[in-house]
């Protein structure tokens, strides 16, 4: 007999679910993916695929050049041969290394140290050597089958007309260190692949740079330049329009070769550098191959005197204090000192050179009587030589456009203090009168001072630049800046500039005297430790009565000023005056040219720029 039986109910399992549901999950997302990739995201996306099959090789922006103010190039920009190579080519074939090698006069070793500086992509062209030899540069060129990779380019590379003698003033241009690219991008600057890496060339980075373009290549799909695409052209760089005299900064330094020392010439009007030289100098050319000789070199070439050596500055400095006695109040022209060879101060006595008995300031000033300033000292007192010193920019910098200017010493209270386990005493008082003793200038800063007597207190930025240049010729003045003015009656001024033209007319610096041209100054003899001979001091101005140079001549070693400082300042006035022969003061040309080549400039400032 047959059962018949209710159909069994099978309960309902979630997990059976899950496969099905799991699978449809990853379709609906594949399908929205597909849908976001293809529709939502196309132009991005068709963008970055662009993107990836090409790159961008950088072209060097042709950098500014830079000119003396008549137009005379100074720094320039010419095509140079470089060797251009695929870095992974040179890498993977031993026989084209040596062929290399051999052609250009590398050894192996060296060219696989280039190789290893290379920082691009190892398949894109890149710049192996600059500076290449017609010959070898040929020779490449017409056997391109053995040089595979290889080729001749032109960059606009920097290139110096007188690679000495404004070594220390320009500076040069070569790769960039990490602290230069750090320091450039910090000022949101794109780094160049060469920068100035010293003096003017560093200061003005920014504007001689320019602007670099790039060489658009496409790749395939292995990363291998297969064509080029349109291309962004490079922006040159500004010009840079300077103060300095091309042909008085040569004549300077020939004047000082064989000697260790310097020379600067100022506009005392506007401040412009008109010559700015220290010897020894060396060759830019050797820098970057000699460099650890011209560093090891005793007589230190690479050193700037100029704005960086700091001397005692002698009798020079006795323009600073009968300064000091003006601002004290106890400045008298008539009061007499009396000089029996030498100053007394207790149980020490200071030296002069000679016994000029009872002495009024001109003829003190005349015959840089010690005896005289050492009493003008002590009257003003220790805080009005140190005032007087420092609101001259004495112990500080001038704000010359410049990266290494140096400070000096004036010793005041707050430095003697730290230096010294001693008071500061009356004799250290007499020793800074005289320009002797912890005092330390700049021949930068002898040149202001002098400068500013020369322009009535006027006290005036030294500065290179003068113009910027851009690329369509528009210039643009960098405007004169006073920095600080000793106020004072033309009456002492007057006084002043006497006692100068009488230090040269009939003083100390008798030897100097120019025909035809009034020339005011002081000679200085600064006793020092590093030989039996004194540094040998000059400042002056000329013409007397319409100042258009303002110099500070210093040779280290070399004796009393009259004899050797003074004959080279006379050289350089002579020089820089007698081109253009001055004119009377009030009958100066507002803006005189003297190269029809040079850049015109005008400034807002009234007084005379001269050329």
């Amino acid at each position: 007999m047959s059962v018949i039986r209710a159909p069994r109910h099978v309960p309902y399992d979630l997990r059976q679910l899950i496969v099905p549901v799991g699978v449809a999950a990853f379709f609906i997302f594949y399908f929205f993916r597909l849908w976001f990739l293809q529709v939502a995201e196309a132009d991005s996306l068709r963008e970055q695929g662009a993107r990836s099959r090409e790159t961008r090789v950088e072209q060097l922006a042709p950098r500014g050049e830079i000119l003396d103010r008549k137009g005379q190039l100074l720094a320039g920009v010419r095509p140079n041969l470089v060797l251009m190579a695929v870095p992974s080519k040179l890498e993977k074939d031993d026989a084209l290394r040596q062929r290399v090698a051999d052609v250009t006069g590398l050894t192996l070793k060296e060219l696989d140290a280039k190789l290893k500086r290379i920082t691009s992509p190892p398949d894109l062209p890149t710049v192996l050597l600059r500076n290449i030899d017609i010959k070898a540069a040929t020779r490449i060129a017409e056997a391109e089958h053995l040089y595979e990779g290889l080729s001749v380019k032109t960059l606009p590379m920097r290139y110096y007309p007188d690679t000495k003698t404004f070594a220390h003033v320009l500076g040069w241009v070569w790769v960039p260190t990490d602290s230069i690219e750090k320091r450039l991008k910090e000022k949101g600057f794109t780094p160049a692949s060469f920068v100035g890496r010293d003096g003017i060339e560093a200061t003005y980075e920014e504007v001689l740079m320019g602007k670099a373009g790039s060489e658009r290549v496409r790749l395939d799909a292995k990363r291998r330049p297969v064509a080029s695409l349109p291309s962004d052209h490079p922006q040159p760089g500004k010009d840079l329009i300077l103060g300095i005299d091309g042909d008085l900064q040569a004549h300077a330094t020939k004047l000082l070769a064989g000697r260790r020392g310097a020379i600067v010439a100022l506009d005392p009007k506007t401040g412009d550098v008109l010559a700015m030289v220290s010897a020894p100098t060396f060759d830019v050319t050797d820098y970057i191959g000699s460099y650890n000789t011209l560093r090891d070199d005793p007589s230190k070439p690479l050193f700037f005197r100029a704005i960086q050596g700091t001397y005692q500055p002698g009798s020079t400095f006795k323009i600073l204090t009968t300064l000091a006695a003006l601002k004290k109040g106890v400045f008298d022209a008539n009061r007499p000192a009396y000089c029996n060879g030498g100053y007394q101060m207790g149980s020490r006595r200071f030296r002069c050179l000679g016994v000029h008995g009872s002495v009024t300031f001109n003829r003190a000033m005349q015959k840089s009587c010690n005896a005289y300033f050492a009493d003008l000292a002590v009257r003003a007192g220790y805080e009005a030589m140190c005032d007087a010193a420092e609101e001259l920019h004495f112990g500080t910098r001038l704000g010359l456009d410049f990266d290494r200017e140096g400070r000096g010493v004036v010793p005041n209270p707050e430095w003697w203090g730290k230096v010294s386990n001693r008071p500061f005493s009356r004799g250290d008082l007499v020793n800074m009168g005289c320009g002797q003793g912890e005092l330390l200038v700049t021949p930068l800063q002898m040149a202001s001072l002098i400068a500013t007597v020369a322009n009535d207190g006027k006290q005036m930025r030294p500065r290179f630049v003068r113009a910027i240049r851009d690329a369509n010729g528009k210039v643009t003045p960098v405007e004169p800046e006073v920095i600080g003015e000793i106020a004072a009656s033309p009456e002492f001024w007057s006084i002043m500039k006497n006692s100068l033209e009488a230090v040269v007319s009939g003083g100390t610096a008798r030897g100097g005297r120019i025909q035809g041209i009034t020339m005011a100054g002081k000679t200085g003899s600064a006793e020092n430790a590093h030989g039996p001979l004194t540094h040998s001091w000059f400042v002056a101005y000329a013409p007397a009565d319409n100042p258009q140079i303002a110099i500070a001549v210093m040779a280290e070693n070399a004796g009393h000023g009259g004899t050797v400082a003074v004959p080279m300042a006379s050289s350089v006035i002579r020089k820089y005056l007698e081109k253009d022969p001055p004119k009377p003061a009030g009958q100066a040309e507002q803006s005189g040219q003297s190269n029809s080549n040079a850049p015109k400039i005008e400034v807002s400032d009234p007084l005379p720029i001269v050329n």
